[in-house]
């Protein structure tokens, strides 16, 4: 069985042995990741901060401009869905696809200006991943 081993003002690591256990090393693994979600999460959370303080007025035109894009993104979809067959042909499937970028990169937009912050790229990313999992039904993954 690993030993835990944290030292002062590190993060805790698995010690290594001579022996290589497949169980080991995921286990290993999937630490490290949930240890660099976790920072990530406290780093984002923290950069957030001043934004949470925005007034009510600046809340509602972020509601409001949120609401705007995802109801063009829906009846722009819609449209498109309307033009393809059963099986969307390639140049549908891009277009879409473009479309998705669009509608996320003004979704963020609405609450973000800096497009080059952190948690822009974070939010974009996101907005990307969730459109893709709707579209085909499906559930995040293992991402080992």
């Amino acid at each position: 069985m690993p030993r835990i081993c944290a030292g002062a003002g590190k993060r805790p690591t698995v010690a290594r042995s001579s022996v290589k256990l497949p169980l080991v090393e995921k286990m290993t693994r999937r630490f490290d990741q949930a240890w660099n979600l976790m920072l990530m999460a406290i780093t984002l959370s923290a950069l957030a901060t001043p934004a949470t303080a925005e007034s009510d007025s600046e809340k509602e035109r972020t509601e409001d401009c949120a609401t705007a894009v995802m109801t063009e993104y829906v009846k722009a979809n819609d449209a498109l869905l309307q033009e393809t067959a059963t099986v969307m042909s390639v140049e549908a499937t891009i277009a879409q696809r473009r479309l998705q970028e669009e509608y996320c990169l003004r979704f963020v937009r609405c609450s973000l200006d800096d497009q080059n912050s952190a948690i822009f790229r974070v939010q974009f990313d996101s907005c990307l991943k969730d459109e893709a999992l709707e579209k085909y039904g499906a559930i995040p993954g293992d991402t080992d």
